[in-house]
């Protein structure tokens, strides 16, 4: 496809330059520079992957990260003695040989408050270590290419250490597996129930979030809320500038929910996430 779009365009470029009667360089020109912008990319593969077709490369990848993930994840024994919880994201590259480096990790802990920030520092260097560690034992991969050429590719997961009984041995749903999410206010008479609560959520953190002055930059807020079947806010998690976190934690804990979620007329456990944009 690529190539049949430069075709036609080089041809333009060739028509351009006998009505205009220029030089042949402004054609050579012309292609070499859109030539110059094509890039064939292929990502890191996982030796695993190495057979997979080609469309499904990309799901082997994440799903062969996220089993490498689930099955090295050591909770740091400190961090659960404590009774602490945390989202780890994880930046890393798979250098032109296909190995993994320059590793970094932030935790943002889940619903706790520390006043001392070395004690909070030291807080979630529990769970950057471990989740650094995790990464740092993928194995060698067959290596990104650009053009042919092996190139380093830079990567961001998250790694959750939550603790598994916090929904006791019930099963927590989505907004899709769900036949009703919970209801917020203004949702009850409605024909299309997952569609109201995205609205009316969305209408709640627009309303009661603090703008910021117009010089400065958009930010992004990453949040994950969790409702028990009994219709209250378990628990949630927050991923983004540490001086918006406070406020969208006020604003999470007020969400005007009046019943839980319920899939086969049965309320059930709910988790859902979604973006805080603070301009």
């Amino acid at each position: 496809m690529i190539n049949r779009v430069l075709k036609k365009i080089c041809f333009i470029c060739d028509l351009v330059v006998m009505f205009k009667n220029k030089t042949l360089l402004l054609l050579v020109f012309c292609c070499f520079f859109i030539n110059a912008q094509e890039q064939i990319i292929s990502n890191p593969i996982f030796p695993i992957c190495k057979l997979i077709p080609e469309d499904l490369i990309e799901k082997c990848f994440e799903e062969t990260i996220q089993d490498h993930i689930n099955q090295n994840l050591v909770y740091p024994q400190a961090a659960s003695e404590m009774g602490l919880q945390s989202i780890v994201n994880v930046f890393f590259e798979i250098n032109f040989e296909g190995n993994v480096e320059n590793v970094k990790a932030k935790s943002n802990l889940v619903a706790v408050e520390f006043d001392d920030i070395d004690a909070l520092s030291a807080a979630n260097k529990l769970f950057e270590d471990a989740a650094i560690e995790i990464i740092d034992k993928l194995p060698t991969m067959i290596p990104g290419r650009i053009n042919g050429k092996n190139t380093a590719f830079s990567f961001q997961v998250p790694i959750t250490y939550r603790f598994s009984n916090d929904f006791a041995n019930d099963m927590i749903y989505n907004l899709e597996d769900v036949d009703f999410p919970p209801e917020l206010k203004g949702c009850k008479s409605t024909n299309e129930p997952k569609k109201c609560f995205k609205e009316k959520l969305k209408l709640y953190i627009d309303k009661n979030i603090k703008k910021q002055k117009k010089s400065d930059a958009e930010k992004v807020i990453f949040v994950e809320v969790f409702v028990d079947v009994n219709g209250e806010i378990m628990d949630f998690s927050i991923i983004g500038p540490e001086s918006f976190r406070k406020q969208s934690e006020k604003i999470i804990k007020k969400i005007p929910i009046v019943s839980p979620a319920f899939r086969k007329n049965v309320p059930v456990n709910f988790s859902h996430s979604f973006q805080i944009v603070i301009n």
